[in-house]
């Protein structure tokens, strides 16, 4: 066998095995970068979860606060007592519905403005 065709084969050779371990190793390291990602994002959406958590939690704790309040409880109870004395408590929330959804989006009518007693 001639050299230069000895030459050819072992640089063929060579390269093979360079492009082999190549492979391989961009291989295991994407899949390491992908576990890498994948947990950092798993932490960082806990954390996230966690302060969502916590913020809800103060909310929610707020929003008993205020209900307990007396000047509320009576709003509450005075609103009861007119809902009791409707005959068709179905058929005024209906109303009350096509009125909230009839209006154009910019429109600003006694419902929305809050003054929705008659």
């Amino acid at each position: 066998m001639k050299i230069w065709v000895k030459l050819f084969l072992g640089f063929a050779v060579v390269i093979a095995i360079i492009s082999i371990v190549g492979f391989i190793s961009i291989q295991r390291s994407q899949k390491e970068l992908e576990k890498t990602i994948g947990e950092g994002a798993s932490v960082a959406a806990s954390i996230l979860l966690e302060e969502i958590d916590i913020l809800n939690h103060s909310k929610i704790q707020i929003i008993q606060e205020v209900v307990q309040r007396p000047v509320i409880q009576r709003i509450i109870s005075e609103s009861n007592k007119e809902f009791e004395l409707l005959g068709n408590i179905q058929a005024y929330i209906a109303e009350k519905d096509r009125e909230w959804t009839s209006v154009p989006h910019k429109e600003i009518t006694p419902l929305y403005a809050g003054n929705s007693r008659e």
